[in-house]
Order: structure tokens, then sequence, then C-alpha cells
């Protein structure tokens, strides 16, 4: 039975790389090989800086939300211990299929500190405030993209059918795995333990306020990343708002485990929505290769912060 699982998930593997590889073949066939090398050689160092020092703003706004409710909870993570940890989640949803591993990993970090269960909870809420964001702006999102769509060329109206299909299967997937692995009787308590904490914040109103402006902040900074990712690689005017509201998009798709670490996903998602606004399908996929090279970055100083633990006993061994 165990021998039937492991080549099942080696196949849904195989098939994730395949899909990852199919998705990227596309952007590239569309965009041209020529093209893409001369948008990519707009970059200069100066813009590379600024795109990191970009990166680390939105690393600490991030880590002062999560921050709030961990005060909440507790006062023992000072707010570079956040970011640390932050960090590490970065290189734990690289080398992981989804974004789910990092919160586990960001979980149990903060739990040695303030309690597991407490520390879950804080990761939902921080999770839930941007959540909350991301509906607020999509009604906006829809109504921007409108009728427009229906403009795109079969390719990529493709691209949007596999993608969105894709991640349904694979929710659908890892929503039932979950289910049937993982007795709800033995979770109970712990379930329990989690509701009780998430309880507590609800009696400060003003905290998830707090929270949800970070989270606005955040977003804009998201906003911002992505249209000065495309003005280094040559696109000359980047609608700001627009990227703002139309950003949504992309988060849903990039949320699930369709490819190893969304690859393919994320860079179709911000090729589509790039190249809608404007952007040539060079700069639109130049520009999502720009933003992957830019988590790379992040998720391999998380590695180093993996690697400095105190000692090896610190580490989760999920590798």
């Amino acid at each position: 039975m165990i021998q039937m699982s492991n080549k099942h998930n080696q196949a849904w593997r195989a098939f994730q790389t395949f899909a990852a590889a199919m998705l990227l073949w596309l952007m590239v066939r569309a965009a041209g090989i020529d093209g893409l090398k001369q948008a990519l050689l707009q970059l200069t160092w100066g813009t590379a800086l600024y795109l990191l020092l970009l990166s680390a703003v939105m690393l600490y706004v991030g880590s002062l939300k999560w921050k709030l409710f961990i005060n909440h909870v507790s006062r023992g993570i000072s707010t570079l211990q956040v970011m640390r940890i932050y960090l590490i989640g970065y290189f734990v949803n690289l080398v992981l299929p989804s974004y789910v591993g990092g919160d586990v990993v960001r979980s149990f970090y903060a739990g040695r500190k303030i309690g597991h269960h407490e520390a879950i909870a804080t990761v939902l809420l921080e999770r839930l405030s941007m959540i909350v964001v991301v509906l607020l702006i999509l009604p906006a999102a829809l109504y921007r993209v409108g009728i427009s769509a229906l403009s795109l060329n079969y390719s990529l109206a493709a691209l949007i059918v596999v993608s969105i299909g894709a991640a349904a299967f694979s929710l659908v997937r890892c929503v039932l795995k979950r289910t049937f692995s993982w007795g709800m009787s033995r979770a109970g308590a712990h379930v329990e333990k989690v509701r009780q904490a998430l309880h507590v914040t609800y009696k400060a109103p003003r905290l998830f306020v707090k929270a949800m402006l970070l989270s606005f902040l955040y977003h804009a900074l998201s906003a911002l990343n992505v249209a000065a990712s495309g003005y280094a690689v040559g696109w000359e005017a980047p609608p700001l708002l627009e990227i703002f509201i139309l950003l949504p998009f992309v988060f849903i798709l990039t949320s699930l485990p369709v490819t190893p670490s969304s690859l393919g996903v994320q860079e179709g998602a911000f090729f589509l929505m790039l190249n809608f606004l404007g952007a040539s399908e060079a700069q639109a996929l130049a520009a999502a290769m720009v933003l992957r090279a830019k988590s790379i970055v992040l998720a391999m100083l998380g590695g180093i912060c993996w690697l400095c633990q105190r000692d090896r006993g610190d580490r989760i061994k999920f590798l």
C-alpha cells in the first residue's frame, strides 16, 4: 500500500514538473527568445539594488503585521526574530510545492517562543487579514477585466484555462488527502486550543484594524514591486493603480500547489496580467522572471538563516 502511494506521489510530481515546463515553454514561445533577452538586458545594477531594497521593506511590513498578533499573545519575539522566521518560511516555500509549508514552519519556530497553538492562531490571523484585503479588492478587479479578457489570443486563453483547472484539481486533491489521512478525533483537542487562541483576538477589534491597514500597505508595496520590475525591463509606464487592482488574481492562482513552488503558474499569472495592461509579451515575461529571481534570493537568505540555527536540533527536517 505504501509502495503504491509512493508511486502515486512520484507520478503526481512528474505531472507537476511537466505542467510547469509546458507553461514556461508557452510563455517563452509567445515572448520570443530575442525579445526576452533584450528585455532582460535592460536591467541595471541600480534597478536591481532598488528592487532588493523594496523586498526588504516588504519583508519588514509583513513581519510587523504578524508581530501585531504575536504581541497580543506574548512579547517574547523581537521584530528581527520575526523577520528571520519569515525568511525561513520563504525558503520552505521554495523547496515545497505550496505556500502552506512556509506557514507551518513559521508556526513551529514561533511556537517555541509563545506556544504552538498560539503561534498557529497568529499565522492564521495574519493570513486572514491579507485574504480580507484581497477579497475587498477582487470586485474592482473583476470589473476592470470585464469583457476585455475576450481579446486575449488562444494560447493565452488556454494558459488561463490550464492554470485554473489545475488549481481547482490540485485544491480538491489536497483537501481530500488531508481529510482522509488525518483523523479528526486525534486533532480535535489541538483544534480546540487553536480556537481558544483565536477567540482571545476577537476581543481586540482594533488589533485587526491595524493588521488590515498593514495588509493594504503590503498589497500596495506588492503592486509597486511588480510595477518596478516591469519598469526595470523596459516597460516605460506601468499602471500602478491597475496593477494594485488586478494583483488578487495572481495571489489566488499562485497560492495553490499546482506546480512545484508555483513554477510556471506564477510566471503565467504575471505574464497575463502585465500583457493585459500593456506590456509586450517579452517585457511581461521578463518582469515575471525578475520577480521569481527576487523570491529565490529571499528564499536563499532564509536557507542561510535555517542553516545558522544554534544547533541541528533547532532545525526542522523537511528536506
